[in-house]
């Protein structure tokens, strides 16, 4: 899923990463990570267009070029 492979990314991993090779302060990597995009996406986040990917987020995707809109509801409509 998208959310994951940020999650990871946020956190300073690459997404092929295997769960086996982390460590128990990359746990607390990711975790911290998962923590600051929820609060992002409680704060309103960035909703986000990405057409080359054929997807949207209600945050800024990590590395992606996208269109960012003011509201979910204006990215939807647009």
């Amino acid at each position: 899923p998208v959310a994951a492979r940020e999650v990871v990314r946020r956190a300073g991993f690459d997404p092929g990463t295997k769960r086996s090779s982390l460590q128990a302060e990359d746990w607390m990597k990711i975790h911290d990570a998962f923590a600051d995009l929820i609060k992002e996406i409680e704060e309103g986040g960035t909703p986000t267009l990405y057409v080359e990917m054929r997807d949207f987020a209600a945050y800024t995707l990590t590395g992606a070029q996208g269109e960012r809109f003011e509201s979910t509801n204006q990215l939807i409509r647009e």
